[in-house]
């Protein structure tokens, strides 16, 4: 990218000027002390001081999701426009941008098919499998590495917009310090092997052992390389945390697991849980996941470096196995729905281990 347009220059340059530099220490302040164990009970809410952005805001506009996959200035832009909004807000949250491919940002290195959806949903891509099914997965494994600087493809992009964005902001003294760029969509082995394999992946992982293990063992590598150059190259927070959504967090890393709700407890043991580990002692980590965790939860709050979960449903989780499993073995909740009926029983103590949107 030569250089960016007069609409981008604009709004950092709005946004250079409305940040506040105490109410950003506040907050940054805030989210360590919370990591440091000050609070001993009851949960982590976190205010923002809404600043005043209706000016700027008025004169926004909104770039679709497509528009930002195919052109770096409006990635730039439209994670830009985010900042504006939480700026604007009282969400208790850091300013933070990343390079937002979805899903298939590491998966693209493998012979996938994108999907895009259409401008009227303004959605993130997804993709299909490989095609070939468990054939050209073989081949895949045959050729035994992958190389993240190789083709023109989403995780590619995501390097070079992470570069993009350390290098403008470098140019503006409060953005430098207070937008925080955190890593690409890279999921985690579990959920990479099962959007490159594809459903069959439930069935086949039965049957076709060696060649599951396999495969993990190719994207645990790739994974491996792709946070080492991210983190070697674009700006981080501190040695100790980084930020993801907004939150502050320990460790470097914010693992996917997604499809843990399709395997067994005794299945995510055998084939994930070793390239978790992995990963997590490596870099210290977070785990996401969607929908339904707490029958593999209690085996992976077992990793010694994984430090906090993080769900989007806890309504189909029993809430009590998951205490069970994070706060009570100083595992930390992030980003749980302050309405979860479990938060209004005084009965159970979080121990100031969860922070509440």
């Amino acid at each position: 990218m030569e250089r960016l347009s007069t609409e981008t220059e604009w709004i950092l340059a709005k946004i250079e000027e409305n940040i506040d530099v105490a109410e950003e220490d506040r907050l940054n302040d805030e989210w360590i002390s919370f990591w440091n164990g000050t609070l001993n009970e009851g949960y982590f809410l976190p205010k923002r001081n809404a600043k005043d952005m209706m000016e700027v805001k008025a004169k926004m506009r909104h770039v679709l999701v497509n528009e930002a996959l195919d052109d770096f200035d409006k990635m730039l832009y439209q994670q830009l426009e985010g900042v504006v909004h939480l700026m604007s807000s009282d969400i208790g949250k850091v300013l933070s941008v990343r390079p937002n491919y979805g899903t298939p940002t590491l998966a693209s290195y493998f012979p996938i098919d994108i999907v895009k959806m259409g401008d009227e949903q303004d959605c993130l891509p997804a993709n299909y499998p490989v095609r070939g099914g468990i054939e050209t997965i073989s081949k895949i494994i045959d050729n035994n590495s992958i190389d993240i600087f190789s083709h023109d493809c989403f995780g590619k992009k995501a390097l070079e917009m992470g570069h993009i964005m350390t290098e403008t902001f470098s140019k503006y003294e409060k953005i430098a310090k207070y937008i925080h760029i955190y890593h690409p969509d890279t999921q985690g082995p579990m959920d990479l092997a099962e959007i490159i394999w594809g459903s069959g992946i439930f069935i086949d992982s039965y049957e076709e052992k060696d060649l599951l293990h396999a495969l993990l063992r190719l994207i645990t590598d790739t994974y491996i390389e792709y946070m080492d150059y991210w983190l070697d190259n674009i700006h981080q927070f501190d040695e100790k945390h980084s930020v993801h959504w907004g939150m502050i967090h320990r460790g470097r890393i914010f693992l996917r697991n997604d499809s843990a709700m399709n395997f067994s407890p005794e299945m995510y043991n055998e084939f994930f849980m070793p390239y978790d580990s992995e990963l997590s002692d490596r870099y210290g980590s977070c785990m996401h996941f969607c929908g339904k965790g707490d029958h593999y939860i209690p085996i992976a709050t077992t990793i010694e470096k994984l430090y906090a979960i993080n769900l989007s449903q806890p309504e189909l989780n029993d809430m009590e196995t998951l205490f069970r499993s994070s706060v009570d073995r100083g595992v930390y909740i992030l980003d749980l729905d302050r309405n979860c009926t479990v938060l209004s029983d005084s009965r159970r103590s979080l121990r100031g281990r969860v922070s509440c949107q």
